[in-house]
């Protein structure tokens, strides 16, 4: 059993997974933190709110909420004590059964068929495990992934609100607002009401290319601008284009104009 800013936690492994069975004192406060691996939270009793900025997601009893490799949010907790269990996912595991696309935003659902049931089998082994509980673990978080990505897969594939044009002037603008730094399509379709993949479909509709493909050309198209117009050295060039370093920059300035940045630069100076 392990304590920390009033969470009280029983860990237990499993090949591929770690799980935390917690009690979590009334108004105790997580700071903003990540984890490294994928990550659900199911609550039996009690409630907490957990997001970051604006967007924070009530999570009451029988609510479960799913977080992406990296997501980074803190946790606030009601008055009342909170029960609840957390699943780790190693990403070899969710590479395994295909489910990066499926997973890849973040949600709360209470409609997973048999949910509550699965997780008190997971509940139960956590407190009176005995020589077979890494066997039945693994077997119920397997059921338990294949039950979430059917009903993330069915989420995803419902008809969008939003026109492919009116998706591509967002995601353009968001591309042009995110530089120098590199776009966040999966906050901005989790904005839109959206998954990754309908983000990924309108927009390529639209424009016949990916997100990604735009984002690209638009760094570029800030590389060649401050190339021409401001008397900044390649390396600052490259950090304000939203290249990770001037040979970043000019493998692929090569790639798709055919000369260096240096000898393109010479053309207008």
């Amino acid at each position: 059993m392990k304590e920390f800013s009033g969470i009280h936690s029983r860990f237990t492994g499993v090949p591929g997974f770690d799980l935390a069975l917690t009690r979590c004192d009334g108004e105790s406060v997580l700071p903003r933190h990540q984890h490294p691996n994928a990550f659900l939270s199911f609550v039996f009793h009690g409630a907490y709110a957990e997001g970051k900025g604006s967007r924070m997601l009530d999570c009451k009893s029988n609510h479960m909420t799913w977080h992406p490799p990296g997501d980074v949010h803190e946790v606030r907790h009601g008055a009342d004590l909170v029960t609840s269990v957390q699943v780790s996912f190693d990403h070899q595991v969710i590479d395994d059964v295909d489910l990066c696309e499926a997973f890849s935003r973040q949600r709360s659902t209470a409609h997973v068929p048999g949910l509550r049931s699965l997780m008190n089998e997971i509940r139960w082994e956590l407190e009176n495990g005995d020589e077979f509980t890494q066997l039945n673990l693994r077997g119920l978080i397997l059921g338990l992934l294949a039950g979430l990505a059917r009903e993330f897969r069915a989420h995803s594939e419902q008809q969008p609100d939003i026109a492919p044009a009116v998706l591509k002037r967002l995601v353009d603008q968001h591309i042009v607002d995110s530089l120098p730094q590199a776009p966040d399509f999966t906050e901005l379709a989790r904005d839109l009401g959206l998954g990754p993949a309908q983000l990924v479909r309108l927009y390529r509709k639209a424009s016949g290319k990916s997100p990604a493909a735009a984002a690209r050309g638009y760094r570029l198209g800030q590389a060649l601008e401050l190339l021409r117009d401001s008397p900044f050295t390649l390396a600052q060039i490259a950090l304000d284009a939203g290249y990770y370093d001037q040979s970043h920059l000019t493998r692929d300035f090569v790639r798709r104009m055919g000369c260096t940045p240096s000898a393109w630069r010479k053309r207008y100076h």
